[in-house]
């Protein structure tokens, strides 16, 4: 409710659990939702030094580049940008993109995510990503930087998530023995 501009009825936000490996299209189907990607593009590139590094590339070497819209009942809740060795998936195809990645990096490579390393950090989004998440310029998401690993111990994703600030709530379980977490600066 705002002064002088009226009563605006919100849809619920998502409860998303973090507290396991998850893939969106998976999480998804478990809270009833149809899931869909739109893929904005996808390209062979030499990444930035830093994800380059960090996905453990040898010089020249190259990676997918895939910037995907995903949605849940055709509302788009998330823009993602990945990067994927192409020594993982060397045929992976745009028409791929529209179902899980994973399930399809696993088609392709024979091994499984196993971990992921997320980062959260709370950000006001920008007027492209805005319009492309059905927004205004200035509204609250998060950033969801996330890297992860694959039964054969390789780091196989650099990921950066642009999630929705008003239909996306995260839960973490911290248990004892259970969740390692660290304060990132």
């Amino acid at each position: 409710r705002k002064k002088r501009v009226g009563t605006r009825v919100c849809k619920p936000k998502l409860k998303r659990s973090i507290s396991n490996l998850y893939n969106f299209t998976t999480e998804m189907f478990a809270l009833g939702l149809a899931p869909s990607s739109k893929v904005l593009s996808f390209t062979t590139v030499h990444p930035p030094v830093k994800i380059a590094q960090t996905l453990h590339l040898a010089p020249g070497e190259s990676a997918f580049r895939i910037e995907r819209l995903r949605m849940a009942d055709g509302e788009p809740l998330l823009m993602e940008t990945a990067y994927i060795p192409t020594r993982i998936c060397p045929q992976l195809s745009r028409e791929q993109l529209n179902d899980s990645l994973y399930a399809t990096i696993r088609e392709c490579s024979g091994s499984s995510p196993l971990e992921a390393v997320e980062i959260y950090e709370a950000i006001t989004l920008s007027k492209r990503d805005a319009e492309l998440l059905h927004m205004r310029a200035g509204e609250a998401g998060f950033r969801i930087q996330r890297i992860s690993k694959n039964t054969a111990g390789e780091i196989f994703e650099y990921c950066v998530e642009l999630a929705r600030g008003d239909r996306n709530k995260f839960q973490i379980v911290l248990k004892s023995t259970g969740i390692q977490y660290s304060r990132v600066l």
